[in-house]
């Protein structure tokens, strides 16, 4: 499984430079000690997360878009704004949309996608004077997504990373496919080393690109360290997705996923696996 730990308090010079699973129940902690005496780690409750990748529960999620600057409706008439929304699909289907405020005379009417990052919010003015949509309100839109990507994707990658030089930290990229990095906007990604080596920490990790990922090593001792060839596990998540920002605000996407809804669909496909072995069933 992916790991990852907080150390409740902060200690003067002990720091975390990587977690792993070692075994059932049992995980590693990597300390550094960045001064001249040893430091022990005072005993406290750690908080952990160990999960496998997280399935969505739904084909819909909701999008919360800055309209921007709106042109005016005119009189009985019918119009059409594009809200740009990054990530959006070709493919996707816009569901309904939320304007947040009302405007006297003016009605919103339907959604759709206009193509790839641009969703189209249509507007009705049935009275005999032109209508302004309020400039830069956050409109909601929920989106249908025909195969929606998984919140957070569990991967293994076989790393074969360069020598670390004596003392210093230093990023290598490596290619890691499943590492989302759309329209400028790196995802999140959580990754664990496989096994531990003495004096070398990872003290970062980053989507650098799409499908690549930066992970900077420290080296706390006198000699050069080649971190060995193996199996690092990754967590990623999806990207925020992004459309025309206000200065005060960044809009996002809420997606439904639960780890208790990913526990039943592993559990289901374990059974399905065993019963699959032992005869009971067809099928893998």
């Amino acid at each position: 499984m992916a790991l990852a730990v907080s150390k409740p308090t902060a200690q003067a010079g002990l720091g975390i430079g990587g977690v792993r699973v070692v075994g059932n129940n049992v995980i590693g902690i990597t300390y550094f000690n960045n001064t001249a005496a040893a430091i022990t780690p005072a005993a406290e409750a750690y908080t952990m997360v160990a999960t496998n990748e997280v399935a969505p529960q739904s084909k819909i999620f909701i999008a919360n878009v800055n309209g921007g600057t709106i042109s005016s409706v005119g009189t009985v008439t019918a119009a059409e704004a594009t809200l740009a929304l990054n990530g959006l699909l070709a493919t996707d289907a816009v569901v309904g949309v939320q304007k947040p405020t009302f405007q006297t005379g003016l009605l919103v009417g339907a959604g759709r996608v206009g193509g790839a990052n641009s969703a189209r919010v249509s507007f009705v003015n049935p009275t005999a004077a032109g209508i302004t949509p309020t400039a830069n309100e956050i409109y909601a839109l929920a989106v249908h997504r025909q195969n929606p990507g998984l919140p957070l994707q569990y991967i293994m990658a076989l790393l074969t990373p360069a020598s670390v030089a004596a003392n210093p930290t230093a990023e290598q990229t490596f290619t890691v496919n499943g590492a989302a990095f759309i329209n400028s906007v790196p995802g999140s990604v959580l990754v664990n080393k496989p096994s531990s080596q003495q004096g070398l920490s990872i003290t970062g990790v980053r989507v650098s690109a799409a499908n690549q990922v930066g992970i900077t090593y420290q080296n706390n001792t006198g000699s050069a360290i080649v971190p060995a060839p193996e199996w690092y596990v990754f967590l990623a998540g999806d990207q925020v997705q992004t459309g025309t920002e206000a200065a005060s605000y960044t809009p996002f996407t809420q997606e439904a996923a639960g780890f208790t809804f990913q526990q039943a669909v592993e559990l289901e496909n374990e059974c399905q696996q065993v019963a699959a072995l032992s005869g009971l069933m067809a099928g893998g």
